[in-house]
């Protein structure tokens, strides 16, 4: 099976805004793709707690990433503060991760999510307002699943079109990479088997911008 592209380094991470923009708009490929919810590998929920989004990947085997966002942060009503965690049953765990992430304030609500299955963790990232700078704990290179937000398409398509098996036109992942309100067009191109209106759910659920004619 073939793994998505690793990041390079922690700090090749877009800004928020965009990786929020990514999140959703792979969460709608998928959504598209993959109607059954529970064999989806990325998700949003915009409505995830008051002034929250999340993001989520399942690989089905275990490893995952988590990333909660904090729309009304303490710094400034304007900024986001963007925590998440990865989990891949492939790389080493660092068993005293708990440890170096506690002291970290901002970690508190993140720590106590039982739905961010904490006890099983690789690597934390965030993003450090006072640096301008991502940054992860333990620092590693080669971060897997989160190359996506870096290469998005390039990353994105090989990996879909074997885990799906089928064909992916690049032009139409472009599409959805740049942001573009979703019309029944471009559901098509995806899954000619649904229309528009039956991913609405799950267009609300993830927050993406749609236009029906």
């Amino acid at each position: 099976m073939l793994t998505l592209k690793p990041l390079k380094n922690i700090k090749d991470l877009p800004k928020i805004e965009e990786l929020i923009n990514i999140s959703q708009s792979i969460a709608m490929i998928e959504a598209i793709l993959m109607p059954e919810w529970e064999f989806r590998y990325f998700s949003f929920n915009k409505n995830w707690d008051n002034n929250q989004y999340m993001a989520s990947l399942r690989d089905g085997e275990g490893s995952h990433y988590y990333i909660l966002f904090n729309i009304n942060s303490k710094i400034d009503e304007t900024d986001i503060e963007c925590l998440g965690k990865i989990y891949d049953k492939d790389s080493l765990v660092n068993d005293d991760i708990q440890n170096l992430i506690k002291p970290i304030d901002d970690f508190k609500l993140f720590l106590d999510e039982v739905a961010f299955e904490n006890d099983d963790a690789t690597l934390y990232f965030y993003f450090n307002h006072h640096k301008n700078v991502w940054e992860a704990i333990p620092f590693e290179k080669n971060i897997p699943f989160l190359g996506v937000f870096k290469y998005r398409e390039e990353a994105y398509i090989p990996w879909a079109e074997q885990y799906y098996e089928i064909s992916i036109e690049k032009d139409i992942i472009k599409e959805f990479f740049e942001f573009k309100p979703l019309t029944q067009k471009m559901v098509s191109k995806l899954n000619s088997k649904l229309t528009i209106e039956d991913v609405l759910e799950d267009i609300y659920e993830i927050g993406y911008p749609y236009h029906i004619k």
